[in-house]
């Protein structure tokens, strides 16, 4: 009986890692598809990659004072945008 539950429960414990990897990527895939949406239809500000006036001003003043990675940290928190494109983002900006 405990070899069984010791069986079980990595087997259980793998399926359920596979389970939300799966959703996981499926999640990304939709948010990728709306993002696109919302550029087709020019409603960018609903986009999940929209930064707002306010924290593009946040964050050209982060870069003016040479607080690049404070820079790119802020940025991957209000965006769901990569680490590089946050990198290239901040690295664009006047």
């Amino acid at each position: 009986m405990e070899y069984t539950m010791f069986l079980i429960v990595p087997i259980l414990g793998l399926l359920l890692y596979v389970e939300n990897q799966n959703l996981k990527k499926r999640i990304k895939n939709q948010e990728e598809r709306i993002d696109k949406l919302c550029e087709l239809t020019g409603n960018d500000n609903l986009s999940s990659n929209w930064v707002s006036s306010e924290v593009k001003k946040h964050l050209v003043d982060l870069k003016k004072d040479g607080k690049t990675v404070e820079a790119v940290k802020l940025l991957r928190d209000k965006t769901k945008i990569s680490l590089l494109e946050a990198k290239e983002y901040i690295d664009e900006l006047d």
